[in-house]
Formats: structure tokens, sequence, C-alpha cells
């Protein structure tokens, strides 16, 4: 929200901070319950190893407050461009493929640790031998960015 680059934007989108979670809870709720749409990244920020990032809770207690269902949306990528350490004006290889695909919709849960176990299998089996898994780390805290550089120079990219 305060980016120079991206805060306007988001906030004409209607972007909701996540720097309060109790407050970003009680506005996606109350967005929610008027009829609004939220796209939540369960992981609560870009992945950084394969096949994701331990996914936060806050998902599961927006859908069980506002009592809304979930649909899983799944989006691959055979490029890093963009992902977390990929510098601003960084120029990246083109041509960059995306793939975006629904998977299972969930009812709203009524306990969120179960529903949390349920999201994360999803995630897991859907994204099993995805694009990004030739880039990102397989251990949390690897850089998908040196992980990228690294595989592209050796195979001559």
């Amino acid at each position: 929200m305060r980016n120079v680059f991206l805060g306007a934007g988001s906030r004409l989108a209607r972007y909701i901070p996540s720097d309060q979670p109790r407050q970003m809870i009680k506005d996606a709720v109350a967005g929610l319950r008027e009829g609004g749409v939220l796209l939540l990244f369960p992981e609560g920020t870009r992945s950084t190893h394969e096949p994701l990032n331990p996914l936060k809770a806050s998902i599961g207690i927006i859908a069980k407050h506002a009592g809304v269902p979930v649909q899983v949306a799944i989006i691959e990528t055979d490029s890093p461009y963009l992902g977390k350490g990929w510098p601003l004006f960084r120029r990246p290889s083109l041509p960059i493929t995306y793939r975006i695909r629904l998977g299972r919709r969930f009812d709203p849960p009524a306990d969120v640790n179960t529903f949390m176990t349920a999201l994360e299998r999803e995630y897991t089996q859907q994204l099993s031998g995805a694009p990004q898994s030739e880039w990102l780390g397989s251990e949390a805290g690897a850089s998908p960015l040196n992980t990228y550089s690294q595989s592209s120079h050796s195979s001559g990219r």
C-alpha cells in the first residue's frame, strides 16, 4: 500500500492490507458479507520453495466467519519473473508461459484446522510436477532466483 510503484493500484483495487492481521480478517469478512469477492494467496506471499510455502490459516478463518466457500485457483509459470528476489527492473527471458486453472471448491469450513489440512493437500497434489518446480528451491529458505540462475546456466538457456 505504501509502495511508490504499486500503492495507487493497490488502493484502487481495494486491496486489504495485511500488516494488522485481525483488522485484515475483519475487513475481508465484511467485504465478503457485502457480496464482494476476495482473492487471497493462502501462503501469504509468493512461493519460495516447491511445491508451496506453509499456508496461513487466515484463509480458513475468513471463510469460516464469512460463511463462504473457497475456490482453489492454481497458477503455474515457467519463469521466476516477479518472484521473491527478482529485481524490479531485470528483464526476464521471453516468452513466459502462465497457466491458470481451477482446482477443488471447498464448502465453508466448520473446522479451520481440518480445512487447512485439506487445502494444503489439494495444492500439493495440484502443483506436483508444475513448471515452477524447475526453478523453485526444494527447501524452505532456498532462493528461487539463485536456483533458477544455476539451472539456466547449466542447461544453456
